[in-house]
């Protein structure tokens, strides 16, 4: 089972490189490098829990969309809605993301054919929720609800974010006003989701823990601050918007859910849609383009689309 774990990480890693090299070629081997030496990534591919393959096919599921926004073509709409249904079931967090996503697939149309927006996001929201639909009416029949997991309910989500100032513990909040405390806690939250390198308890080894944290900051900081570089270059380019809101989207679930218990762990899945705009940050940056690193990166038989720059 580690073995699979391992070897879906890899692939995880290879997919992740062609869907960067579909928005832009040079991308493509930073993104990899970033998740194949990701210490968390590596740390969770070693121990047996659903982390590896629902990276595998929430990394599918980004892949096959962007091929969508590139190509505009039916087919990667439902190949889309498919891997994002196989994800949920795995792991019901993003049960809901598909809402978003439609949302998002009638944005990206609204300078093109609105109508054409529409019906991709009618097909995407009627394969994902038909499918998973299925586990509802499976459940209802079974144990009289008609929800799909019992992870997914008001009193999880009430445990976390949710109505915790009157539950408040936390010294450092205590005697704040509500909209106060909830920033407060909701920005420390999503820096402890976002900077923690992970837990390295399981080697079983202080001196080797002590090794792994100092290397995961350090890889913290590298692709930290290629997401922020890339972050300030977003601008209007659908492809970095798209994983822009996948990373929002899963932050604020995590966050709403988990509050103080955020941490390397619940990052694993957003590593993939991270790794590119970091890679996208850092090639922005005069330093890499030079004639040594566009020979490397990029092809004499590059391909741009039509929104950027050699």
């Amino acid at each position: 089972m580690i073995l699979i774990q391992v070897l879906l990480t890899i692939i995880t890693a290879f997919i992740t490189y062609k869907a960067a090299i579909e928005i832009e070629h040079r991308l493509g081997l930073l993104s990899l490098v970033i998740i194949l030496f990701s210490p968390t990534i590596n740390i969770f591919s070693l121990l047996i829990l659903t982390e590896s393959l629902f990276l595998f096919f929430i990394t599918l599921f980004m892949f096959y969309f962007i091929k969508y926004l590139k190509s505009g073509k039916i087919k990667f709409v439902i190949l889309a809605a498919f891997m994002l249904t196989i994800s949920v079931y795995v792991r019901p967090g993003p049960y809901l993301l598909g809402i978003a996503i439609a949302v998002f697939i009638i944005y990206a149309n609204v300078t093109g054919n609105i109508r054409t927006g529409i019906l991709h996001a009618f097909i995407f929201l009627t394969v994902a929720y038909s499918l998973l639909g299925l586990w509802q009416i499976r459940n209802y029949l079974i144990f009289g609800k008609a929800t799909f997991s019992s992870i997914i309910s008001m009193d999880s989500i009430n445990r976390g974010l949710f109505h915790s100032y009157s539950r408040n513990h936390d010294p450092f909040t205590r005697g704040m006003s509500p909209i106060i405390y909830y920033i407060n806690v909701t920005w420390r939250c999503f820096l402890s989701l976002m900077t923690r390198p992970g837990s390295f308890k399981y080697l079983n080894s202080p001196s080797l823990n002590v090794i792994a944290k100092v290397i995961g900051y350090l890889w913290m900081i590298f692709w930290i601050t290629g997401f922020i570089l890339g972050l300030t270059k977003i601008k209007r380019n659908i492809y970095y918007q798209f994983l822009l809101l996948l990373i929002l989207c899963f932050a604020s679930v995590t966050i709403i859910v988990e509050m103080w218990n955020v941490g390397g762990r619940y990052r694993v899945p957003m590593m993939p849609f991270i790794s590119i705009i970091s890679a996208y940050g850092w090639s922005s940056l005069s330093l890499f383009k030079n004639i040594r690193f566009r020979k490397f990166f990029m092809p004499n038989n590059t391909i741009f689309l039509p929104h950027q720059k050699p």
